[in-house]
């Protein structure tokens, strides 16, 4: 007989929070660990939006529980360095971006490489939410995903980088820029430097960390 009986405890990948509804364990961590942190709970990352674009984080990259206590580390980190209000009260589509500058320091070291040296491949960055073509996102639509919008916001500004689009179309592309304005994702007159968000968020996590 051994003299130490070895274990492991695994929590599920799924559990129910109700007959209906199955909510990733990975997701339900994030959301608590938000919650009980002393420098997110004040943040907007918990709101319904903001949320349901970490939740496609987790979900697009099967995210552990283990790696999901690093993104939070790392959002942490970000909005202390911001002066505790990187993600408080800001621009909706700012915050979006903020948020995949912090997920690609964390876990796409190549792409946040490339970003600070200006070599930009739109997929490369869309693809971490769950955008890989942009075969649906061609035509704007009344009801788009935040992702749809984060992914076309990026290839306006970088058309030359946007792999995987066929052909371009400047009346959709002109139709798009305008829905986006009016949507409400950034400032009225903000036009461009969106991709540098995403690099200025990456360059204060490597200074600041």
């Amino acid at each position: 007989m051994e003299k130490f009986i070895k274990y492991s405890l695994q929590l599920p990948a799924d559990f129910s929070t109700d007959r209906f509804n199955y909510t990733l364990a990975s997701v339900e961590h994030m959301k608590l660990l938000i919650e009980e942190s002393s420098s997110l709970k004040e943040s907007d990352l918990s709101n319904g939006d903001v949320f349901n674009f970490i939740e496609r984080f987790i979900k697009e990259n099967s995210l552990s529980l283990r790696e999901v206590e690093t993104f939070v580390l790392h959002l942490e980190m970000a909005q202390i360095l911001g002066g505790n209000k990187y993600f408080t009260n800001i621009i909706f589509g700012v915050e979006l971006l903020r948020l995949i500058g912090v997920y690609i320091y964390c876990f796409e070291k190549d792409v946040a490489d490339d970003l600070l040296a200006d070599k930009i491949n739109v997929l490369s960055i869309t693809t971490i939410f769950g955008i890989h073509d942009f075969s649906d996102t061609e035509k704007f639509k009344y009801r788009q995903n935040h992702q749809q919008v984060m992914a076309r916001t990026l290839m306006l500004e970088n058309p030359g980088s946007a792999r995987g689009i066929e052909k371009r179309n400047e009346a959709h592309d002109a139709d798009w820029q305008k829905q986006i304005e009016m949507a409400g994702y950034f400032q009225h007159g903000m036009n461009g430097h969106y991709t540098k968000i995403i690099a200025d968020t990456i360059r204060m996590l490597r200074l600041g960390t």
